[in-house]
C-alpha cells in the first residue's frame, strides 16, 4: 500500500536490486513474493519504470513468516500515485 492509501496497479512487478522479478501485485494490492532476503529493498514497477520501494525487515523470525507482512511502498521522487482501479479500496 502506498502512503496515500492507494495500491499499486494489478500486474505491477516487484523486483530486487538485481532486477529479478520476485512477484506481481494482485487486484487487492497484495503480492506473493518468492526468493526474498531479509533487509532487502524491493522496488515496484509499473508504466515501464520503478515507482515505489519497500524495505523488508532485517530478520525473518518464524512468527513473522507465519503472517502476512504489510509493507508500505514509498513513492520514488517525481512519480505520481497510480490512478485508482475499479473496485479498489482507497
Amino acid at each position: 500500500r502506498l502512503a496515500d492509501g492507494h495500491i499499486p496497479p494489478r500486474g505491477a512487478e516487484v523486483k530486487n536490486a538485481r532486477q529479478q522479478q520476485l512477484g506481481l501485485v494482485a487486484d487487492d494490492g497484495n503480492a506473493w513474493l518468492a526468493g526474498v532476503k531479509a533487509g532487502e529493498t524491493l522496488k515496484v514497477f509499473w508504466d515501464g519504470a520503478a515507482q515505489c520501494e519497500a524495505s523488508l525487515p532485517s530478520t525473518f523470525t518464524p512468527e513473522l513468516l507465519a503472517t502476512a507482512l504489510l509493507l508500505p511502498c514509498k513513492m520514488l521522487e517525481g512519480q505520481p500515485p497510480p490512478a485508482p482501479q475499479k473496485g479498489a479500496p482507497l
